[in-house]
């Protein structure tokens, strides 16, 4: 008896060991299950609101996009139609909007793609309405029979609500656009109302197309659509149509009472719960060590994905700093607490850093990108930011308002960065042009703030002595300006505004006009005549400048046509936009104009900047050789106003050269040194056998001085401004026989 006792006595001890073992085995594997849950839950919860957060702001750039157009519409005569019609088309072609459309105050509304119906019914008008932007929910498209959703904003002209605006886009591409797919593709994203209908239905594959509503499916913890109503976050779990187990994180999306369903299989956030239970398992005996394990391997894997969220959304590879999404979302944050008129927002660039890139590489372009971002974090004090936008744009947000103040503290700032980058690379000397906005207390947009740097920067990006501006109420008002102004071009075109303007080139050696350059004006029946400093901005924001180019050329042939026919044609030059010159088919087109009216082809002289060799000197010389071999004649325009133009004489066959008139803006001090550059260069033309041409001339001793230099032709305002047509064809009749 006592054998068998001494023998079942260790078989007890070792049975409630390993029963003691096994509690408490199952104890810890039931709290790391717990707490790998609750881990994951809050992970989900986390994604769910940053995806919420980028939805709402994706919803409202698009909101800021219709205002946007709303504005540029204020201005415009809305009993005009045509002229609205002209607007509401051009802002179309240039949104992403579906459908642009614009309804009177009794809800009849037109579209951008011709189309008329009823929408005094609508929720989102009665909403525009009241002055308040609105997202509809889906509705059927009455013209094509699909879905789609509408955002509508209110158009106020004189103070008053005049017009209702929107704009209509599909709603599966809104919802491509929208959504996103989490989870590596696992889970995905939908858009619902508080009553669990589903507004946006995912693209994705894993999402379930007959599920219309949340009331279709089996909740679990007692939730019920009706929760849906108090508008609060949360986190459920649900079994799916096709019978699969969910996570429903669900997230007011602060738009029309909708929510943000975001929908992750149970396996895929438990998987490695299961595995790691399962070793636990199978080692309760070391329990403590796999214990130890897990929490590292846990603890491990939260900090990488965290990491690589964060790197994916906020972090820019290139500085090693938060990128313009971060610093988005942090500006916003302080619109919402009423905070903004303390700040000052600053956007700035590196003047010519693609430059940059092409001559030293992009290894130091890169630096110099770091280094300006990190000057510009060391700057940076409590509450406020600072990240690079995109290529070399930086913008700031100070805690400060004080003009001056500012003013100070941002050349401060410049200088540092200058300096750093000299250290760093001595043969550098770098430029920027930045924009300033002082915030005002009800700022509510970052889009418009942004937009007001952009543009105060934008007016000073040809200036040699202003390196900022200053946001002003003025330059407000022009911006304004210039949208009506771009939005008119097409109209221009078409009524041919557009007017070429002849100056004449003198040749010294017969005091007689052989030649003569186009230039252009817009003779506005609205703003009036325009120069080109106004114009060609304009054209290129818009993209016309291709079309500017051949208007020209066509209208310079018309010229030419009369003169040929009056027996008194000379040559006429006219410039080409560098965006334009490199297209294929460019030569084609431009023969094609020139025989169509009969023109020689030596009549034509093409004008060439020498900024163009910084793109492709090899394209620009066969283009350059197949002009001159059809007849036509080549200059380069603004000779030595940059870098590369004796390159340019060397590489490319021109015929002829103009010196740019800065040679002639001298003193005292510098007016010798530019007489002996001015002679080196026209001995080098008459030695490469190159035709010369001096402009802005508008003193007699320049123009003496270069006659006896050799110039053979001046062109300027000692002989004549710019004329119209029939000005210029009486100035060279009379100047002629004079």
């Amino acid at each position: 008896m006592k054998k068998e006792i001494a023998v079942w006595k260790p078989i007890s001890i070792i049975l409630i060991t390993m029963l003691v073992l096994a509690c408490v085995a199952g104890f810890y594997i039931d709290e790391i299950r717990n707490t790998l849950l609750d881990d994951m839950k809050n992970n989900l919860k986390q994604i769910a609101s940053s995806t919420t957060v980028s939805i709402h702001s994706r919803i409202e750039d698009r909101i800021s996009t219709l205002e946007n157009i709303a504005y540029m519409l204020e201005n415009e005569a809305t009993s005009d139609k045509t002229k609205l019609m002209e607007a509401l088309r051009t802002a179309s072609e240039n949104s992403d909007f579906m459908r642009l459309g614009i309804a009177d105050l009794e809800g009849n509304c037109i579209t951008s793609d011709h189309q008329s119906f009823y929408i005094g019914d609508r929720i989102y008008f009665q909403n525009a309405l009241k002055g308040k932007s609105s997202f509809s929910d889906t509705l059927s498209d009455k013209l094509a029979g699909f879905d789609l959703n509408v955002i509508a904003v209110p158009v106020v002209e004189n103070g008053m609500i005049s017009n209702v605006l929107f704009g209509a886009s599909k709603t599966n591409e809104l919802g491509e656009d929208l959504l996103v797919e989490i989870y590596d593709g696992k889970g995905f994203t939908a858009i619902g109302d508080n009553e669990g209908n589903i507004v946006l239905q995912s693209p994705s594959k894993a999402a379930n197309k007959n599920l219309h509503n949340l009331s279709q499916l089996k909740f679990d913890n007692g939730f019920t659509v009706d929760q849906l109503k108090e508008l609060k976050s949360g986190l459920t779990q649900f079994v799916s149509l096709k019978g699969e187990e969910r996570y429903l994180a669900y997230m007011p999306l602060g738009i029309n009472n909708w929510y943000v369903y975001s929908v992750v299989p149970v396996s895929v956030v438990t998987r490695r719960i299961q595995n790691i239970i399962l070793i636990a398992a199978f080692t309760w005996i070391v329990v403590a060590l796999v214990l130890s394990l897990i929490l590292a391997y846990i603890f491990t894997m939260r900090k990488k994905n965290q990491k690589k969220l964060n790197e994916v959304i906020f972090f820019d590879d290139v500085t090693s700093h938060y990128n313009f999404n971060q610093f988005r979302v942090l500006a916003e944050q302080i619109f919402t607490s009423k905070n903004a008129d303390s700040y000052t927002m600053i956007e700035f660039d590196i003047s010519n850093f693609k430059l940059v890139n092409e001559l030293y590489g992009y290894a130091v372009g890169n630096q110099l990108l770091k280094i300006t971002m990190d000057m510009c974090e060391q700057d940076c004090q409590a509450n406020e930011y600072c990240a690079r936008n995109s290529a070399d744009h930086f913008i700031l947000l100070w805690k400060m308002h004080e003009q001056d103040a500012v003013r100070q503290r941002y050349h401060a700032l410049i200088q540092s960065i200058q300096k750093k980058a000299h250290r760093e690379n001595d043969y550098l000397t770098l430029e920027f042009h930045g924009g300033i906005y002082l915030l005002h207390g009800n700022e509510n947009s970052f889009s418009k703030c942004h937009d007001r740097c952009v543009y105060a920067k934008s007016q000073i990006r040809d200036s040699k002595t202003e390196a900022y501006a200053f946001f002003s109420e003025r330059m407000y008002e022009n911006m304004l300006r210039h949208n009506r102004m771009e939005a008119s071009i097409k109209k221009a075109f078409d009524n041919e505004e557009f007017k070429v303007y002849l100056q004449p080139r003198i040749t010294l050696d017969d005091q007689r006009v052989h030649s003569a350059e186009a230039l252009v004006r817009w003779d506005s029946p609205e703003y009036g005549m325009l120069l080109p400093g106004e114009i060609i901005p304009l054209l290129e924001n818009r993209g016309s400048l291709e079309e500017l180019d051949m208007y020209m050329l066509d209208h310079v042939c018309q010229i030419l046509k009369k003169w040929i026919e009056a027996d008194k044609a000379i040559r006429i030059s006219f410039n080409v936009s560098r965006t334009y010159i490199f297209k294929p088919g460019f030569v084609q087109r431009v023969l094609q104009i020139i025989d169509h009216y009969g023109i020689n082809h030596e009549y034509i002289e093409i004008e060439i900047t020498e900024s163009v060799i910084f793109d492709r000197s090899d394209a620009l010389y066969s283009i350059v050789k197949e002009l001159q071999d059809n007849g036509l004649y080549i200059s380069m325009d603004d000779f030595g106003s940059g870098y590369s133009s004796l390159n340019m004489l060397k590489d490319i066959p021109i015929n002829t050269i103009k010196l740019d008139q800065v040679f002639f803006k001298t003193d005292a001090i510098n007016a010798q040194r530019a007489k002996a550059i001015i002679s080196g260069i026209l001995n080098l033309t008459h030695t490469l056998n190159i035709h010369s041409v001096a402009e802005g001339i508008e003193n007699e001793s320049d123009m003496k001085f270069l006659q006896r230099m050799g110039c053979d032709e001046i062109q300027g305002y000692y002989y004549s401004r710019p004329l119209s047509v029939s000005d210029f064809e009486s100035y060279m009749d009379a100047f002629n026989k004079k």
